[in-house]
This record gives structure tokens, C-alpha cells and sequence, in this order.
């Protein structure tokens, strides 16, 4: 599979995205997963199919909306750091906003039923809206708007997001503390 990134940027990617890689066992359980955006460019759709076997995947639509829209819906991606095709993703979303990074103690059920809940949203004059939270340049911009409540929503079982920010030369890494909503960045450098 041909890379993109350079050897140190994947390594400085991935530390980040697998902490525990470089930590001793997470008592909580932690998993890592994807969200993506198959809109983002023709195939994805097509290669995480291919991929199933390889890596716990679940579209964020389902039934009739699920097979209309299979080659433009978000998915989720468990991303065991073992995995080639896991890297793949990494590698290959990178700075192109594929999609977004989530450190969950949730199973890829719990955290499909988490996301699914925000797909869709209702404006306050009553139009009904995809929301398109897992694009990273709208969660980066979104998140340090919300409120507490709001917050606690989104973050109801996830303990961190990490998103690139335009280009990919950081991760923006957000979570819930006592304080409220911490950001981080973390440069991605060579």
C-alpha cells in the first residue's frame, strides 16, 4: 500500500493515536477508532469493504439510507494498531480531513450508537440538517462552541478526540476535564 506521510511524521502521528503503544495497559480499556468520511474521495467506500475482515467497520446510516449512500457515509473504524490497513488509514486520511481520531472504552456498537445520534440535527426554524461532525475541520471549529451540555452529549463515552487541523501539520487533541473543554495541539513534524 503506497504511503504518504514520511517515517517520522507516521511516527509521531501514531504515538498519538495509539497511546497505548507506548504506555503501559490502559486499566480502561481503551480502544481507538476512525471516524470516516467516505465523501471525502471516490473509493473509500469501496476499500474499507475490502477491508472488513481486517478491521471492525460500521456505517453511521443504516437500512435503506445505509445502501443509497454507502459510497458518501461516514463510518466507524476500530483501528487496532497491529493492523496494516489501520496505518493505511492513517496514512492515507491524513491531511486530506478523511475523517477524525476517537479513543473510546466503548465497543464499535456502543461507540456506532453514540455517533449516530448526531447525524442529523434540527435547525431552530425546524429544518432538518446532516451534520457533519466527523469532518475535522468542523469538529476543530465546533467543539470550543459548545456548552456544558452540549459537551457532555458529545463526549458521552469518549474520552478524547483528535483531529488534524487544515493541512495536517497538528493534531488537535480534545477533552473533558473538571475545567471543561481542554484543546491541545500537537505538531506532526519530520
Amino acid at each position: 500500500m503506497p504511503t504518504r506521510l514520511s517515517p517520522a511524521r507516521m511516527a509521531a502521528l501514531s504515538a498519538l493515536v495509539w497511546p497505548q503503544e507506548t504506555a503501559p495497559p490502559d486499566a480502561e480499556g481503551q480502544h481507538t477508532y476512525m471516524l470516516i468520511d467516505a465523501a471525502r474521495r471516490p473509493g473509500i467506500h469501496r476499500s474499507l469493504a475490502e477491508h472488513q475482515a481486517e478491521l471492525p467497520i460500521r456505517s453511521l446510516y443504516q437500512g435503506e439510507t445505509a445502501e443509497q449512500f454507502a459510497d458518501v457515509s461516514p463510518y466507524v473504524a476500530r483501528l487496532d494498531p497491529g493492523v496494516d490497513y489501520a496505518h493505511y488509514l492513517v496514512d492515507q486520511g491524513w491531511g486530506d480531513s478523511w475523517g477524525l481520531f476517537v479513543h473510546s472504552t466503548l465497543d464499535i456498537d456502543g461507540v456506532r450508537r453514540h455517533f449516530r445520534k448526531f447525524t442529523i440535527v434540527n435547525t431552530e426554524d425546524g429544518k432538518t440538517l446532516l451534520f457533519r461532525f466527523y469532518d475535522p475541520r468542523v469538529l476543530c471549529g465546533f467543539l470550543p462552541t459548545c456548552d456544558d451540555g452540549q459537551l457532555g452529549a458529545l463526549f458521552g463515552g469518549v474520552l478524547r478526540y483528535l483531529a488534524e487541523d487544515e493541512g495536517g501539520a497538528c493534531l488537535r487533541h480534545f477533552e473533558l476535564t473538571d475545567g471543561g473543554l481542554r484543546a491541545i495541539r500537537h505538531p506532526i513534524r519530520e
